[in-house]
C-alpha cells in the first residue's frame, strides 16, 4: 500500500509503515506542510536504515537535482 499524503496523512500512517520511498529535492520551496522527521543515518535511537539510494545531479538549467532514497524500518532485536 502506498500512501501519498499531505502532512497529516503521512503523520497518521507513518507508524504503520515498514518501508519509505522518499525523494529529496536539492532546491528550496515555500511550503507550509512537510513530511514528518524520521530518525535515520547515525541518529541516536535511529528507527530507519537506508536501503537504497539513487542520486541524480544535473548541471543543466531547468533540471533540479534530486535523490531517491529507500528506507526500511529497523528490526528491534529486543522484541
Amino acid at each position: 500500500l502506498f500512501i501519498i499524503g499531505g502532512a497529516q496523512v503521512y503523520k497518521e500512517f507513518l507508524s504503520h509503515a515498514d518501508r519509505l520511498y522518499m525523494t529529496f529535492i536539492a532546491k528550496g520551496y515555500d511550503a507550509d506542510a512537510y513530511f514528518p522527521t524520521i530518525r535515520a543515518a547515525n541518529a541516536i535511537g535511529q528507527e530507519w536504515e537506508l536501503d537504497g539510494l539513487e542520486d541524480y545531479r544535473f548541471d543543466k538549467e531547468g533540471y533540479t537535482s534530486h535523490v531517491f532514497s529507500n528506507f526500511k524500518r529497523k528490526v528491534n532485536d529486543k522484541d
